[in-house]
């Protein structure tokens, strides 16, 4: 039962970010199941963090009317390394989560400035201006919700450990014996 609680969190992940783009009237201006899939591959390992890359990075391609397969694929390789190169992060400092969320984010955008260009009926001129505003707001959006969303799921991480010893990578504090 305690492992469905990541179904539940990244079912309300997935309201809050329709929600939020139905809000902003279709734009987008953050992404928060990257986050999710950032969290989840960070604080449960690579196998976890690419299934669930894998799976909303197929229901936001679902839902977008944009290239298919541009979120299955960079949401699957962020889930994946983020569980791969966890050891190498220190996880107690929110600061590095954060920065670190800012250069994925730049990077998918500077991915897809080509389909998005080649989408848009625009010329590189008038393309470039409006892509460049509403990728830094992307960018900046992204790295702000990335400190609560990262505190929350890093509270859920440890709500599960709690009771599971064999729950991955949570380190659980030492108990003093009286």
């Amino acid at each position: 039962m305690r492992k469905s609680v990541w179904i539940f969190a990244a079912a309300a992940v997935l309201v809050l970010e329709t929600t939020a783009m139905g809000f902003f009237r279709g734009s987008l201006y953050f992404d928060l199941p990257l986050i999710f899939i950032y969290s989840t591959g960070m604080l449960l390992g690579p196998v976890p963090g690419l299934l669930w890359g894998l799976v909303m990075g197929f229901l936001q391609d679902a839902a977008s009317p944009y290239v298919f397969g541009f979120c299955i694929l960079t949401r699957a390789i962020v889930g994946f390394g983020a569980g791969y190169f966890r050891e190498m992060i220190f996880r107690n400092s929110i600061g590095y989560h954060v920065l670190i969320m800012g250069a994925i984010a730049a990077a998918l955008r500077l991915l897809f400035a080509l389909p998005a260009l080649y989408l848009s009926s625009l010329s590189f001129s008038d393309f470039y201006p409006a892509y460049l505003g509403e990728s830094i707001v992307y960018i900046l959006l992204t790295m702000l919700l990335t400190l609560p969303f990262w505190l929350i799921f890093s509270a859920l991480a440890r709500f599960m450990a709690e009771d599971d010893l064999t729950y991955p990578s949570v380190k659980r504090p030492r108990r003093v014996k009286k």
